[in-house]
């Protein structure tokens, strides 16, 4: 809130200035003005010497500078012996000069959000001395980013479906949001006052997420329960940065089809799922009884092969012992 009313203030300020435009104070001529600059355009500051702020003694020994500043320098020239050689200049920045007329300008090239502000021109005359204030041009530009619109369907937290409407990428912060049904508001977002809903209808559930982007836009999403007796909702945004306002519509059909969609996604997926956890479950089972089966088969061998070598290898007999029995079999008692 702050913040809007700061801005309605700044540019009613430097809007009312060129009226007092033209103004010589100690031999220096001031103008001012306003430019409204679309987000990602670029834009002209002119700063160039008007009617009775001619440069004196025009002639190839006049010497003077041009800065262009915003807080800080922005850009920088001096022009000597009809040429110009540049001191420092921003990259999105580019020094327009018609010796014809003498007329002086910048480019802003792509203008950002982060470029809005007062620039200030300042023009120098160093030859012939005395060094003098020829000019001084101040501009305030005012970036204005139109809000991209979009609807869908959702599920909510509560597993219900979901409508959002959302509004991204505008500047500055005032915001106008609406639901409707049949000509009537169900809900209305103001973010230049508090970003807050008045709901007019008590039968539905209207809530907002409203935050602030790195590049200094905004975004306002509004999320609405759709009523099972109404099928065409309609989400309605205005914003300084559009020519009329943005009207979309959604069906709360929509939102059914989606959900039984996603019901049957998920029991199709589910269904799926369970026959390949049976199938897997099946080939580990089978994978077990056969390393159970191989090592009984292995045990069962082992000890048949264990049997066979203690009867091949008993207790041998020696000669002396042969030699004994054979004599009592030749020559009894």
């Amino acid at each position: 809130m702050f913040l809007a009313k700061h801005w309605i203030l700044v540019y009613s300020f430097w809007t009312l200035l060129p009226f007092f435009s033209a103004v010589r104070t100690w031999n220096c001529c001031h103008f001012n003005s306003t430019q409204i600059v679309y987000q990602g355009l670029s834009t002209t500051i002119n700063c160039y010497p008007k009617q009775d702020c001619f440069l004196i003694n025009r002639n190839q020994f006049t010497a003077f500078t041009i800065v262009l500043r915003r807080n800080s320098s922005l850009c920088a020239y001096f022009y000597f012996n009809k040429s110009w050689t540049k001191q420092m200049c921003k990259d999105n920045i580019r020094l327009v000069w018609i010796p014809e007329t003498e007329e002086i300008s910048f480019d802003l090239l792509n203008v950002q959000i982060n470029h809005s502000g007062i620039y200030t021109c300042t023009v120098d005359e160093y030859i012939p001395p005395p060094t003098r204030c020829v000019l001084i041009q101040r501009t305030f530009i005012h970036v204005v980013a139109s809000p991209s619109v979009s609807v869908a369907c959702i599920r909510g937290s509560d597993g219900a479906p979901t409508m959002l409407c959302a509004a991204e990428g505008f500047y500055p912060a005032d915001l106008k949001q609406s639901w409707l049904t049949d000509g009537e508001y169900i809900s209305y977002l103001n973010t230049s006052l508090t970003p807050t809903y008045d709901e007019n209808l008590t039968s539905f559930h209207a809530s907002r997420n409203y935050s602030k982007n790195r590049d200094g836009s905004y975004d306002v999403t509004s999320y609405l329960h759709p009523s099972r007796t109404i099928t065409v909702y309609y989400c309605w945004v205005n914003h300084s940065g559009l020519s009329k306002p943005i009207l979309v519509n959604i069906s709360s059909a929509q939102c059914t089809e989606r959900k039984e969609a996603f019901t049957d996604m998920f029991t199709g997926l589910f269904v799926r799922y369970m026959v390949v956890g049976i199938l897997f479950g099946l080939l580990v089972v089978t994978a077990l009884f056969i390393e159970v089966y191989y090592q009984h088969l292995t045990t069962s061998a082992r000890h048949l092969w264990s049997t066979a070598d203690a009867n091949a290898t008993s207790e041998p007999v020696s000669n002396h012992q042969v030699y004994q029995h054979e004599l009592k079999q030749t020559y009894p008692l």
